[in-house]
């Protein structure tokens, strides 16, 4: 057999060079949707974090509060509530729910507004790793009813 058929032969024969390819492309490829889903799966947790904040912001800026002598809003603890009850039910993320407890308590904020602000702790679905990290948003809106 001559040098140049042989050369041939192996220039015509590439019957497994397709699946070679894909197997070194496919992991990256899989990288890539991965990291797309879980980027707008953290946007979509983040943007439904701030409409619930804003719904609770907007339930303490239109509520009855007391309003000392001095002119300082103060907020009851059933009020309190009330504003955590309108967060966590419009809140509704595709991993585990908000609670009370990340949810901060400081909702009245000198200059008659109401700030809510909420710590969420977002774990991704990827299988690599046990991480979370955590999404915080506040949202303030003027007290309505100040004096």
């Amino acid at each position: 057999m001559t040098r140049s058929v042989r050369r041939a032969r192996f220039l015509v024969e590439e019957a497994g060079t397709a699946i070679l390819e894909f197997a070194l492309i496919v992991p990256l490829l899989l990288v890539l949707v991965w990291g797309i889903i879980e980027a707008g799966r953290a946007f979509y947790t983040l943007n439904i974090l701030t409409n619930a904040l804003r719904e609770g912001a907007r339930r303490g800026a239109v509520m009855q509060l007391a309003v000392s002598n001095q002119g300082v809003v103060s907020m009851s603890a059933s009020q309190r509530d009330s504003i955590k009850l309108v967060v966590r039910t419009a809140f509704q993320p595709l991993g585990p729910a908000l609670t009370n407890a990340q949810i901060v308590d400081n909702m009245v904020v000198n200059n008659n507004q109401i700030q809510v602000t909420a710590n969420y702790p977002y774990a991704p679905i990827a299988p690599v790793t046990n991480w979370t990290f955590t999404l915080t948003r506040s949202v303030t809106f003027r007290y309505e009813r100040a004096p």
